[in-house]
């Protein structure tokens, strides 16, 4: 399971704390089973975030019912991962085996990633800080090609 850090504090506030977090460590993503972790490159110029994230992911389950968790973090220099944005989603009546288009609208985010920081998004079968999970065992195969373009969309300002 990807833990999405500590659920008190909203990722609002972490930005203007400019306070980092423990969050999703490459470690716990790859030991965990149920989720997968995507590291972005290194950002050249400060990039500010603002606005509702959407993340579109294409997924493939094996029962009808499945959750779908979609975290981002600002990871900075030294691997320090801060949440900045998050959503869950749960379908109940999917048709296992066919690939599903799952879109989501994730909180809404003022952030600035500064230079040499980058993004990751972890997309998680379960996180039990914000959401119930899913009783019942059911695995998904995440996509991402040119048929299947598995993608986050960013607001951000022009500089």
């Amino acid at each position: 399971m990807a833990s999405s850090g500590v659920p008190v504090l909203s990722p609002l506030i972490y930005s203007y704390l400019r306070f980092a977090v423990p969050g999703a460590p490459p470690q716990l993503v790859a030991s965990s089973g149920g989720a997968e972790s995507y590291d972005g490159p290194k950002v050249q110029v400060p990039v500010t975030i603002l606005g509702t994230p959407e993340a579109i992911v294409y997924v493939r389950p094996n029962a009808p019912e499945f959750q779908l968790n979609v975290l981002l973090y600002d990871v900075d220099a030294r691997g320090r991962a801060k949440l900045i944005a998050h959503s869950p989603y749960t379908v109940r009546n999917a048709t296992p085996g066919q690939v599903h288009q799952v879109q989501l609208q994730m909180n809404v985010v003022s952030h600035r990633l500064d230079t040499s920081h980058r993004l990751r998004v972890v997309i998680s079968t379960s996180d039990s800080a914000y959401v119930l999970p899913v009783l019942r065992n059911f695995d998904l195969k995440i996509y991402h090609n040119s048929h299947y373009p598995s993608q986050i969309r960013l607001p951000v300002l022009a500089c």
